[in-house]
C-alpha cells in the first residue's frame, strides 16, 4: 500500500492550483492541420515531454499519480472514481479509499482495486521492454483504476458493445460477444453509457500518441485481438471501430470529470502531457471524420419563453453529410430535432430548425452536430451556442368579478388569488361573443378600436367612436407579464358582457 507522496507531488500540486489549464502555445503545432497530418502533430505534441512514470516504485509511481488524477472532487477527495463500478447518478454498491484495498487479485467485486490497462498491455507484449521504450504501459491517459474483479472479467478483450451479456457488474458493464454492426465475432467489454466518451477519447489518444507502434503491436503479438481493431499498416484503427469510437465520442460529450483528470496529468504528475482529445474533441473529427466535414456557424435567434429559431452552416467538403439540432437544459443535450439533409459536394449548406417545448428561465444549450449519410458522426464536428430562455410566469388565479357596462365605460373588480394579475385586456365585438377571439401566450395586444389594456387597480376602461344604436359585446381577460413574456387567463369561463349604444 503506498503513502509516500514526495516533494515533487506536492509542488505539482501547487502548481496546478495555479495553472489548472491548457498552456499557453501547446497545440501550435497543430495549427490549420487535419488527417494524418494533424495526427503526426499530436504525435509529435504528446510525445514531447512524456516522462514515464515507474509502475511500481518506492518514490512516485501509478499509486501516488492516482491520488492527484483518480479521486472525486472535494469533500469526497480520498474516495477512488472506479469507471467500473460507479453509478453516475446513483449510490454503487461500493467505493475505495485512495491507498486502501490496492491489489493484484480479487475473488468477488469490491475486494480491491488495481491499475487497469484501458488497451490490454498483453496487445504490446505485457511489460515489455525496460527504460522509456514502452511509455504506454504507465501512460495515465488510459491506464485507469478499477475494481480488480471486473477488470480481470475484462480480461484482453476490446472495448465494444454487447446484446448479449455473459457477465454484468454491479454498475451495469457488461462482457458478452461484440454486437456492434458489421463485427460480431469477438468478446468485448462495454463500459456503461457515461464513461464511453471516456475510453473513445482514451483510444484516440492512443492512437495519435502511438502511431508509430500500432502496427508494430499487431505484426509482432498476431494473437491478441488487436488484430480485430488496429490495421496491420499504417498504425490506425479499421473503419468498424473508429466508426463506434465516434459514435461514443458524441454521445458521451467531454466531462468535467475528464478536464480536471487531464489537468491533473500534467500539472500534477511527473508524465506532464495531455490528451488532445480532451482539450479539443474537433481534433477527432479534422482526424478520423473527413476533416473537412465541419459546423461552421451556430446562432439562436427568435426567442421566447418556450422556442427558439436555430440557425447554422455546414460544410460537407465534397461528402455527402447531414446535420442535426440537439438542445436542452444542461450539457447532455437531451432533445433532438429531426434531420437536415445537406447534400453533397457543396461549399456550405444552411440549416435551420424552430424548437418549442424550451424550459424558461435557465439557460438553453444547443449544438449543430455534422454526420455522414450514414448517421455516423462525424467526430466532434459541431457548434456550440446558449441563451437565457425567459422565465414563463404563472397565469392569474382567477378572473375579476362584477364585469358590466354603463353606457360605454366597463367596470370590474380586481381579481385575487395567489398569481394576481398585472393587467387585463378587454375585447370587444359588435358580431356577437364568439367573434372575439382569445389572446395568445407570448404576443401582446396593442390597445385598438377594439382592444383595451388596463392595469391591475383601474377597474374601469372607456370604448368610444361607437355606433349609435348598435348591440356591443366584450370579454376581459387577466394577464401576468409583458411583451414576449405575456401569459394570459383564457380558461374556463371568461366573463363577458353585452350592451346597447344610445339611439
Amino acid at each position: 500500500m503506498k503513502l509516500l507522496l514526495p516533494l515533487f507531488f506536492l509542488l505539482l500540486t501547487f502548481s496546478f492550483s495555479l495553472s489548472g489549464q491548457i498552456p499557453a502555445g501547446y497545440y501550435d503545432q497543430a495549427t490549420g492541420k487535419s488527417g494524418e497530418i494533424l495526427r503526426a502533430a499530436l504525435r509529435d505534441i504528446t510525445t514531447a515531454g512524456h516522462v514515464k512514470i515507474p509502475y511500481t516504485s518506492t518514490s512516485f509511481d501509478i499509486w501516488n499519480a492516482y491520488a492527484a488524477t483518480d479521486v472525486r472532487p472535494a469533500p469526497n477527495n480520498t474516495i477512488v472514481w472506479d469507471m467500473y463500478s460507479d453509478k453516475p447518478g446513483g449510490t454503487p454498491a461500493y467505493t475505495y479509499t485512495i491507498y486502501t484495498g490496492q491489489c493484484g487479485t480479487a475473488s468477488a467485486e469490491g475486494d480491491c482495486y488495481s491499475r487497469e490497462h484501458c488497451m490490454p498491455n498483453s496487445w504490446w507484449g505485457g511489460v515489455g521492454l525496460s527504460g522509456t521504450l514502452d511509455p504506454q504501459y504507465t501512460d495515465l491517459h488510459h491506464l485507469f483504476p478499477a475494481d480488480q474483479y471486473v477488470n480481470n472479467k475484462k480480461s484482453n478483450n476490446i472495448v465494444g458493445e454487447t446484446n448479449s451479456p455473459t457477465y454484468t457488474s454491479s454498475n451495469g458493464s457488461k462482457v458478452g460477444k461484440c454486437s456492434y454492426p458489421g463485427y460480431t465475432i469477438l468478446s468485448v467489454f462495454e463500459p456503461i453509457n457515461e464513461y464511453k466518451g471516456d475510453f473513445a477519447r482514451a483510444y484516440f489518444y492512443l492512437a495519435a500518441r502511438y502511431m508509430n507502434q500500432l502496427s508494430t503491436w499487431v505484426t509482432a503479438y498476431p494473437s491478441y485481438d488487436s488484430k480485430y481493431i488496429i490495421n496491420s499498416t499504417g498504425g490506425n484503427y479499421k473503419q468498424w471501430y473508429i466508426d463506434m469510437l465516434l459514435s461514443w465520442n458524441n454521445e458521451d460529450p467531454v466531462s468535467v470529470k475528464e478536464i480536471d483528470r487531464n489537468n491533473n496529468i500534467y500539472y500534477n504528475t511527473p508524465q506532464h502531457n495531455r490528451n488532445p482529445f480532451i482539450d479539443h474533441p474537433e481534433f477527432i473529427g479534422k482526424v478520423w471524420g473527413g476533416g473537412t466535414n465541419a459546423v461552421t456557424t451556430l446562432a439562436a435567434t427568435s426567442v421566447t419563453t418556450a422556442s427558439a429559431v436555430l440557425n447554422g452552416t455546414i460544410n460537407p467538403g465534397g461528402m455527402a453529410t447531414s446535420g442535426y439540432f440537439e438542445y436542452g437544459n444542461t450539457s447532455s443535450y437531451g432533445s433532438t430535432s429531426s434531420t437536415f439533409q445537406a447534400g453533397s459536394g457543396t461549399a456550405s449548406v444552411a440549416l435551420n430548425a424552430s424548437l418549442s417545448g424550451l424550459s424558461g428561465g435557465v439557460a438553453c444549450h444547443f449544438r449543430l452536430v455534422a454526420s455522414n449519410v450514414n448517421g455516423k458522426f462525424y467526430g466532434n464536428d459541431q457548434a456550440f451556442t446558449a441563451l437565457s430562455i425567459p422565465a414563463v410566469l404563472p397565469e392569474p388565479t382567477s378572473y375579476p368579478v362584477s364585469f358590466s357596462a354603463s353606457n360605454i365605460q366597463l367596470q370590474w373588480t380586481d381579481a385575487t388569488g395567489i398569481n394576481l394579475p398585472d393587467g387585463y385586456l378587454i375585447r370587444m365585438s359588435s358580431a356577437g361573443y364568439s367573434a372575439i377571439a382569445a389572446p395568445a401566450d407570448g404576443v401582446p395586444v396593442a390597445d385598438g378600436p377594439n382592444d383595451k389594456n388596463a392595469p391591475k387597480g383601474s377597474q374601469n376602461t372607456w370604448f368610444g367612436n361607437l355606433m349609435p344604436n348598435t348591440l356591443y359585446y366584450f370579454k376581459i381577460y387577466g394577464y401576468t407579464g409583458s411583451g414576449s413574456n405575456i401569459n394570459y387567463k383564457t380558461d374556463g369561463s371568461i366573463p363577458q358582457v353585452q350592451i346597447n349604444t344610445t339611439p
